[in-house]
């Protein structure tokens, strides 16, 4: 059975809930956000948000809340986890050593809330802590509620409670009641489906368990909620909050109700109101008990009566947009944000002893799940369908002034601004005010208005991208330069989104000059200990040419001739500063060494001639004299220089070594290195055939330590062997150290290089040295040197150019950057070699730059010119969004050969919460690098757009490529579409600035066209219901084509999502499970089914025998065919929990496949989190180690090793991986199989760097092999 490997590429990104506390006892400020399998602290700073550490839970986040500590501002955190597995956890936070802090499980305060055979909560699943912190209260069951009791921000005791509402919309406390008797206010849906408001009392006593009251709080008078002012909830519902009480204005307090048409605001009862009922209730339960059946129906029906009473609000106010998210309060304030992400203040003013809402509208933000005011009028808008946003509200606008602010039906109660203004100014806040102070507008007393602002008066002070929740996406590689990219369709409300993510580096152009055919450059200093160069070296194959930076940042050429000291006839090898040693002291001077195919020169610049002249030059004729050969016909080959050193290697394996002593060129060594005849190392003449395995193809002296003037150690590779040999520098000659294997092409460039900070001392931790050599097939191969031997080595594909590399330094990382068709910067991080992409591409030739103009910068050169930049972000993720607005892009397809993406969108405009939604559905046609758009079609009014494929045709050996969408027709009184289109585009360029979309095809299709999937040569595969039909493109020399349908197969209820792969289907069925098909010249035939209740969302072939797919209880499988009793059967050999909704898989994979890794990545997967993660096969390397029963060994020992890994939550990794259903846990349910957990595995490789006794008791538990492990494990890390 195959075994497979589900990693993180990008984690999620949606943020779920927030709060602001204090954490620690010193007076800073922490924000808390929850994710969905995280917790992240950040500090507040005066600037910005600061991220201080997260904490990955082991669980679904629903919410986070704080736990204020008695008689102090500290507080400590409590965070609910959400079906299946429910749980509280109580984290403290704590400050480390550096500075930064960390988050930390409480020992045993976690509180499991799984009950079996309860029905969760189908509304309001969340935590509510009481602001005295001595309680909390929790629902994620219907009719039950959990009461925790606390004690120093700490868990003490918790308890159930019963509760009559069962389906319960929101939950808050009641304002300002005596000690330990507390009132919790309950919104609820009642049988009838009615929206009540009621309010139970919560008793709390130290020697007794917490009560909530069979009878309703009078402290709230139940109230029933119009329809008309809060509707039935269907995607949102209404929330309640606390509104706190004010003794000036004689307010007592109450509960506002939001989410509706209208806000409204209840007041609790007076004393005498209270009195007033408990005397009604009190007869009402007198007749209750009357022994008159009559009598008792009729009290019953009047206790209903007073539930359901439509009771007057003391205040409320127009909603005058769509839905409400999320509201927060801060004291009296309320920020209410919608789904198209408009901000709202809400507040309480009183008129004449008359209570009056205001709404002042503050601006747009992302659409968010959560608001937290900061400091200094700052807030953070957490979101799941755009970015995270820290706003500040100006109290003037910032801009656009004459624009409003936020659009204001007519419909709504509004005043303007200045009106309210001169309102304010014309009596005192309270009892003074009078309606006619208005001016304009009268202000009818106890009437909530909206005030009409104009300008923008909220600016972005810093922004965390989101890429949630992910529609669809694509796997493109959009600039040749090799790793693919990843376009994802994102957002929702007003912040549509198209997304190119990528992880790497970021390459910055400074500056660029036209040189053609330049294959070397070098740049120079005016002194080695300089910092800054000054001039630079570029070689063609022919010539040498030099450049003169100077101080007003141009390039001057030198005159190409002989005077001016270097060599320019013929080109250059290797040219570098160099010092001279003078008694055992290597000085810092301005001498060059430049060595050509002819000789090594050393030269003398004069900076008060500002020329350069040569001092000393050795002719390669002289270097290999000794070893017989034609002096005149011999050749440098290939040279390296370091500091003090000069390496040149000729024909024939001659390598010799100088260095500089009395302003003259002194040879140290020099001897062939010879695989052939004589013993190597032989200093005899000896006589060679014209060519053997003894030449030098590179050679470096690069010192292993950086702060060294010499290398102890050169490494020196072969032609035809292909082999590098590091050699020793003795007294006799070159000494051989050790060989590596064959590589899998010539070397054309090598580095001996410790990618460490520790750059002298093999035995520390963070000494890593390695060879890495650049292939002339694109290849680059690293070998790590451990023990006097090059070991492990690893391949990565440049593409086909071949691979130059230079040392460079990004923000104190060692790195170097290898270039060819693509490029990278490989450094160490993580405990292994990082391979960061970067967005460079057809590089012959680089090195590391540093001037005034360009400080640590690179210099390239291309086949047609040379240029200047920076490498920024190692190892980042990158991150380039396009917002479409109110455009939602649900479905993408790319066209290489037209260089575009088609896009369907839907464009959802805002309306009034209860009005029917205005929804229009387009196509889009976007330039693949600009993302701007070209053209566009729009669909009919009640049309909408479900699904896109690219189709080629070839039509007399002509291809061509077509977009291809599906559509439905939504009608009201449909229960099933009945209708829908399948629309056909041409896209065309008529200029290179005039690209058109040309509709060729328009057929009509009885049903949804839920799934579109391009088959071989126009063969096109639509799902349509419960359907799958068969189309095949046609067209004639009159340029007009047409879909043929070829079959149809109806053996399915709903068929949502398809993959093809070599002419075989993969159908998934929305209420049933998935069957693969064949398509042959008769239409389709039916391979294989599986018959259980599987529920899949979206499916992917592997190949025509294999499938992966996700299905709605957030678990990931695999099925294979096979034969049983002569008869194809699908074989599920794949089911593990992924804890997501997963909505597209993708074949393919993010970075160069080695055809030799023990790992092949063949998916990449998207979730409505916004987490990006990569399915990866494993097979065994190449010592025939089963490295899957390996893994499998080392996820069963790791997940029963206790304390060693971070992940927080009571429930064990096995399962937490566990596939789930919809029914709940149970005993029987099976442990996940063929799917390990990838990121969970490489937490072992923070062991090994950390606690590497750790790390080997697990190994040795298992009976593996650790150095296995770890090879095993880097390598799925180099993954993704």
């Amino acid at each position: 059975m195959v075994t497979r490997v589900t990693a993180t590429f990008h984690p999620s990104s949606s943020v779920l809930s927030s709060f602001k506390c204090q954490l620690l006892s010193r007076d800073l400020e922490h924000l808390v956000v929850a994710k969905l399998n995280s917790v992240e602290v950040y500090s507040i700073q005066p600037d910005k948000l600061r991220h201080e550490c997260s904490l990955e839970i082991r669980g679904k986040v629903r919410s986070v809340k704080a736990i204020p500590f008695a008689d102090s501002h500290r507080s400590n955190i409590l965070v609910l986890l959400d079906h299946p597995d429910p749980e509280l956890l109580f984290l403290t936070y704590t400050e480390t050593e550096a500075g930064s802090g960390k988050l930390e499980k409480i020992v045993q305060e976690i509180i499991q809330l799984d009950e079996r055979g309860s029905r969760p909560s189908e509304f309001f699943t969340d935590v509510l802590v009481h602001p005295s912190g001595k309680f909390a209260v929790v629902s994620v069951y219907a009719g039950r509620l959990k009461v925790v009791t606390l004690s120093d921000g700490s868990y003490y005791a918790h308890s159930d409670v019963q509760l009559p509402e069962l389906n319960i919309l929101s939950l808050a406390f009641l304002p300002d009641l005596s000690e330990d008797h507390y009132a919790l206010g309950i919104l609820h849906v009642d049988h009838q489906e009615n929206t009540v408001l009621v309010a139970r009392d919560l008793t709390l006593e130290d020697d007794s368990a917490p009560e909530l009251s069979n009878q309703v709080s009078l402290r709230l008078l139940p109230t029933s909620i119009a329809p008309k002012d809060v509707p039935y909830p269907e995607d949102t519902h209404p929330q309640i909050v606390t509104f706190p009480s004010d003794n000036d204005n004689n307010f007592l307090g109450g509960i506002l109700v939001v989410g509706g048409r209208r806000i409204l605001l209840y007041e609790c009862s007076t004393v005498e109101e209270q009195d007033t009922h408990k005397g009604k209730r009190k007869r009402l339960d007198g007749k209750k008990k009357n022994r008159d059946e009559k009598t008792r129906n009729e009290a019953k029906e009047k206790e209903d009566e007073r539930m359901t009473k439509k009771r007057k609000a003391r205040a409320s106010v127009e909603w005058p947009w769509s839905q409400v998210l999320v509201c927060s309060s801060i004291g009296s304030k309320f920020f209410i944000g919608d789904s198209f992400g408009r901000l709202a203040l809400l507040s309480l003013i009183f008129t004449n002893e008359e209570a009056e809402l205001i709404i002042v509208p503050l601006g747009e933000t992302s659409p968010p799940t959560t608001i937290t005011y900061l400091t200094n009028q700052a807030l953070f808008i957490g979101s799941h369908l755009g970015d995270s946003q820290v706003v500040q509200i100006s109290p003037r606008p910032l801009s656009h002034p004459d624009t409003p602010t936020l659009p204001i039906p007519p419909e709504i109660r509004s005043i303007s601004s200045d009106a309210f203004d001169s309102a304010d100014s014309g009596g005192t806040k309270g009892k003074g005010r009078a309606a006619g102070n208005f001016g304009d507008e009268e202000l009818v007393q106890g009437k909530g208005r909206v005030i009409r602002t104009h300008g923008r008066y909220l600016s972005v002070l810093q922004s965390f991208t989101n890429i949630a929740p992910i529609h669809d996406g694509a796997l493109v590689d959009l600039d040749g330069s090799g790793p693919h990219q990843i376009i994802t369709c994102s957002g929702g409300g007003n912040t549509g989104s198209i997304n190119l993510v990528r992880s790497g580096a970021d390459f910055e152009e400074s500056a660029s000059v036209e040189l053609r055919d330049v294959v070397g450059i070098w740049p120079l200093r005016d002194r080695l200990r300089d910092k800054s160069h000054t001039l630079l070296v570029a070689s063609t194959l022919q010539t040498t040419h030099i450049f003169r930076l100077e101080s007003n940042n141009t390039l001057p050429v030198l005159p190409n001739s002989n005077n001016t000291g270097f060599i320019t006839d013929e080109p250059t090898l290797f040219v570098q500063n160099i010092a001279e040693k003078v008694d055992k002291e290597y000085r810092d001077g301005s001498m060059i060494v430049q060595v050509t195919p002819k000789a090594i020169r050393l030269l003398q610049p004069d900076e008060v001639m500002n020329e350069v002249t040569k001092i000393d030059q050795v002719d390669a004729g002289t270097v290999g004299a000794k070893y017989g050969g034609n002096n005149s016909n011999t050749r440098i080959v290939a040279a390296s220089v370091n500091n003090s050193q000069i390496l040149a290697a000729l024909g024939h394996g001659i390598l010799a070594s100088y260095k500089v002593v009395g302003g003259k060129l002194e040879r140290v060594i020099a001897n062939p290195l010879d695989y052939g005849t004589g013993s190597e190392g032989s200093t005899d003449p000896i006589k060679r055939r014209p060519w053997f395995k003894s030449e030098i193809s590179a050679v470096s002296c690069t010192p292993l330590n950086p702060s060294k003037n010499y290398a102890q150690h050169v490494a020196v590779a072969f032609w035809h062997t292909n082999q590098i040999k590091i050699y020793k520098l003795t007294e006799v000659g070159f000494a051989v150290v050790a060989q590596s294997p064959c590589l899998p092409a010539l070397v054309r460039s090598v580095m001996f290089y410790n990618f460490g900070t520790e750059v002298d001392k093999p035995l520390e931790r963070d000494y890593h040295a390695y060879m890495v050599a650049g292939l002339a097939d694109g290849s680059l191969v690293t070998l790590a040197w451990v023990d006097g031997e090059m070991k492990d080595m690893k391949v990565v594909s440049l593409g086909k150019y071949p691979v130059s590399l230079a040392p460079h330094e990004i923000g104190g990382r060692r790195t170097i950057i290898a270039t060819g068709s693509r490029s990278v910067m490989v450094s160490w991080e993580k405990s292994r070699l990082q391979y960061s992409p970067v967005n460079l591409k057809d590089i012959v030739s680089v090195q590391s730059f540093n001037s005034t103009h360009y400080p640590s910068s690179v210099i390239l050169t291309t086949p047609s010119r040379v240029f200047i930049g920076r490498v920024k972000d190692l190892g980042k993720m990158h991150i380039r969004s396009t917002p479409l607005g109110l455009d939602c892009p649900r479905r993408i397809a790319h066209d290489p050969t037209m260089k575009v993406f088609g896009v369907n969108c839907i464009r959802t405009e805002p309306v009034r919460v209860g009005n029917d939604p205005l929804e229009t559905s387009v196509f889009r046609v976007l330039d693949e690098t600009t993302f701007q758009e070209l053209a566009q079609f729009t669909c009919d009014t009640d049309e909408q757009a479900m699904s896109l494929t690219l189709l080629k045709y070839s039509e007399d050996g002509q291809p061509r490529t077509f977009f291809c969408v599906g559509t439905v027709y939504l009608r009201n009184d449909e229960r099933e579409p009945k209708e829908g289109r399948i629309l056909v585009f041409s896209v065309f360029q008529v200029s290179p600035t005039n690209t058109q979309l040309s509709l060729v095809v328009d057929e009509k299709i009885n049903g949804c066209v839920y799934s579109l999937v391009a088959m071989s040569n126009g063969t096109l595969a639509a799902a349509v219901n419960s359907s799958v039909m068969l189309f095949r493109m046609g067209g004639n020399e009159m340029e007009s084509f047409s879909l043929q349908r070829i079959v149809d197969w109806n053996h399915n209820y709903v068929v949502m999502s398809m993959a093809e792969c070599r002419n075989h289907l993969v159908v998934a069925d929305q209420f049933s499970s998935v069957s693969l098909l064949q398509t042959n010249e008769s239409g389709l035939k039916t391979v294989a089914r599986d018959y259980s209740p599987l529920w899949p969302l979206c499916v992917e072939n592997f190949n025509e025998k294999k499938i992966i797919g996700a299905e709605h209880s957030l678990n990931m499988f695999t099925f294979s065919t096979k034969t049983v009793s002569n008869r194809v059967v699908l074989e599920k050999d794949g089911f593990y929990n992924v804890g997501d909704v997963v909505t597209k898989f993708i074949r393919g994979s993010l970075v160069s496949l080695d055809k030799t890794s023990t790992f092949k990545p063949t998916h990449v997967f998207l979730t409505l989190s916004g987490r990006i993660g990569v399915v990866v096969d494993v097979k065994n390397n190449a010592r025939g180690d089963n490295v899957a029963e390996t893994l499998t060994q080392l996820q069963t020992q790791m997940g029963q090793t206790d304390g060693a890994f971070e992940a927080v939550g009571n429930v064990s990794h096995a399962r937490h991986r566990a596939p789930r259903n919809t029914k709940g846990r149970s005993d029987a349910d099976e442990s996940s199989f063929g799917i390990l957990d990838g990121d969970f595995l490489e937490q072992y490789l923070g062991l090994v760097e950390n606690s590497p006794q750790v790390a080997e008791n697990i190994a040795a538990a298992a009976a593996l092999d650790r150095t296995v492990i770890q090879g095993a494990l880097e390598t799925l890390q180099s993954m993704h």
